[in-house]
């Protein structure tokens, strides 16, 4: 097998041997510190107490797609991802971490609605559902986003570009901060995503440990439609024009 060439870690500047499994998309080296400045480029669950497999693949549990009414659905097991990297004490060359159960479980769905009968042109979602582990930060990296065009407010956020919104309502957690800060100034953006401006949309419970994340956003020009929320955290309904979704059974569902 072909050793893989060494990179310099966007983070620490050091140059470091990448894992030969994601070795071409490995920008980042496998230093706790800098595997978490890379997880300011992602759409994730950040878990800044604990250091994951973030290289892993996951596994599609379900998916749904109805043609005639323009919505789908998508669900995924993350449990390899929650695995936690452990150092090992002599490693050989080139041999990263052992990956070991370190109790963290999670499933991550997403739903999205373009048939227009919301009143948006579109309706996403997502939810998120991890137990174990410390704190959880739900994150969507915004390319080129700038402090004057995001709000929050209560349990949304807008994004404003020209005359489109983009506007988010947070299901779950109840109670949850909404933040759209900046990253680490020693954060670089990779090649891919090249942006000198970029921030995140940053959810937290009023428990950091908690793990239940819900957020609808709709996209539109002009007046954004309201979206109901009936019940609390991953078991209430939603509701946004004539498009109904719940969650259960770790999926998004259009009813």
């Amino acid at each position: 097998m072909k050793r893989p060439s060494p990179h310099k870690c966007l983070h620490c500047k050091q140059f470091f041997l990448p894992n030969y499994r994601n070795g071409r998309r490995q920008k980042y080296c496998g230093e706790e510190d800098c595997q978490k400045a890379s997880r300011w480029l992602e759409n994730v669950v950040l878990m800044p107490e604990d250091n994951l497999n973030e290289s892993a693949r996951c596994k599609v549990r379900s998916r749904e797609l109805d043609a005639a009414q323009a919505r789908g659905s998508i669900a995924v097991d993350m449990d390899e991802l929650y695995k936690v990297l452990k150092p090992k004490l002599n490693p050989k060359w080139g041999e990263g971490p052992d990956i070991v159960d370190g109790g963290i479980r999670g499933r991550r769905a997403f739903a999205a609605d373009l048939s227009g009968k919301a009143g948006a042109p579109a309706v996403i979602a997502v939810a998120d559902k991890v137990t174990g582990g410390g704190r959880k930060v739900w994150q969507m990296f915004v390319p080129g986003l700038t402090a004057d065009a995001v709000a929050t407010e209560g349990n949304r956020f807008v994004i404003k570009k020209g005359d489109a919104t983009l506007v988010g309502t947070v299901v779950s957690p109840p109670g949850a901060k909404i933040s759209a800060p900046m990253p680490p100034a020693n954060t670089q953006p990779s090649k891919e995503k090249p942006d000198a401006a970029f921030r995140g949309i940053r959810i937290e419970a009023e428990d950091p440990r908690v793990g239940n994340f819900w957020v609808v956003m709709t996209l539109q020009r002009g007046a954004a439609p309201p979206v109901q929320v009936s019940g609390a955290g991953l078991d209430a309904k939603v509701q946004v024009g004539n498009a109904k979704l719940t969650f259960r059974d770790d999926k998004l569902v259009w009813e």
